[in-house]
C-alpha cells in the first residue's frame, strides 16, 4: 500500500510540473525512492494521509519532490540539473529564463520551505508567462 501511495505521490507532482507544458528527462523511479526517503526524514512520524490534494499542497510534499528530482541538494537550488533534465527544446526558452531569473535566488531555513516556494515560483512565473 506504500508503494502504491508513494507512486500516486510522485504522479500527482509530476503532473503539476508537466502542467506547465515541460518536458522532464527525469528517471521516475529514483525521483520516486528520493520522495519517500525525503518525506520519512522531514515528516518524523507525521501522518501522510491518502489524499492527492494533501500531495499539491503540503509543502514537504512539494519540497520532497525538488529535493528527490535533484532541483535541491543540501537545502540549495540546484540550477545546473534544473537545466539537464529540461528537454533541449525548452531549455534556453524565454519561459525557462524567465524562472531562473525569478526563481533560483529563493532562500530558506525553514522545514521543507525552500521546495514548496520554488514549485510556487515555477508555476506562478509559467501561468504568467507567455513564450
Amino acid at each position: 500500500m506504500r508503494r502504491i501511495f508513494g507512486a500516486l505521490t510522485l504522479l500527482a507532482l509530476l503532473a503539476v510540473i508537466n502542467a506547465q507544458n515541460f518536458t522532464l528527462n527525469l528517471d521516475e523511479k529514483k525521483v520516486f525512492e528520493g520522495v519517500i526517503s525525503c518525506l520519512k526524514v522531514e515528516m518524523k512520524g507525521e501522518k501522510v494521509p491518502n489524499d492527492p490534494k494533501f500531495l499539491q499542497e503540503h509543502k514537504c510534499a512539494k519540497h520532497c519532490f525538488m529535493v528527490g528530482a535533484g532541483f535541491i541538494a543540501n537545502n540549495n537550488i540546484n540550477p545546473k540539473k534544473i537545466s539537464d533534465i529540461l528537454c533541449k527544446d525548452v531549455r534556453n526558452s524565454k519561459k525557462v529564463k524567465a524562472i531562473k531569473e525569478s526563481c533560483h535566488h529563493l532562500k530558506s531555513t525553514e522545514k521543507c520551505e525552500l521546495g514548496s516556494k520554488l514549485m510556487e515560483c515555477y508555476t506562478t512565473v509559467s501561468n504568467n508567462h507567455k513564450d
